[in-house]
């Protein structure tokens, strides 16, 4: 069920939890309770462990950086891993996630004004901009299908994570 339909059916329960308590019915409000008592335990958030995964590819970045001596890059590529797996270990809307995007466009800014001055020649150019464009594609797709609560979004996500990763190793190359 998604979470707009769990909303509703919440609703409609508190209401017809309200309903009972009026009319003093608490042996079915407290059957209600400890069904919604499980329910909850479910719903918890956790760790979106395929994402963490995902996410845990960076260190190749930062591993080729330090073994080039690009420790721009390594700094860059390092904030972007941890802000991003500290955030992934608790995926909610608050700071951890203001941080992640921080830390990630950041790394962005860096990656993109070294591909950029050092990146030579048509082709291998061009795939940069390709991956750019690919990259923008799946992180503007994944946040759509997220806010649609279509679950594909993960998948989406996975693969910016990826192509992230392989982009990132593309510019240190030719650094």
């Amino acid at each position: 069920m998604l979470k707009m339909e769990k909303i509703t059916a919440y609703q409609s329960l508190v209401y017809n939890l309200y309903n009972q308590f009026k009319n003093n019915n608490t042996n079915y409000i407290m059957e209600e309770v400890k069904e919604i008592k499980e329910e909850v335990k479910e719903i918890k958030e956790e760790p979106n462990y395929k994402l963490l995964f995902s996410t845990s590819t960076f260190i190749f970045p930062v591993l080729y950086a330090y073994s080039k001596g690009n420790y721009i890059l390594l700094t860059a590529s390092s904030i972007a891993l941890f802000g991003s797996l500290n955030h992934w270990r608790n995926p909610k809307h608050g700071y951890r996630r203001i941080i992640d995007l921080i830390t990630s466009n950041l790394s962005l800014a860096a990656y993109f004004y070294y591909g950029y001055t050092n990146v030579i020649g048509l082709c291998p150019q061009l795939i940069g901009y390709i991956s750019l464009g690919l990259m923008t594609y799946l992180y503007n797709k994944s946040y759509t299908k997220f806010y649609l609560q279509d679950n594909s979004w993960i998948n989406y996500h996975i693969g910016f994570h990826l192509l992230t990763t392989i982009s990132k190793m593309y510019v240190i190359f030719w650094v």
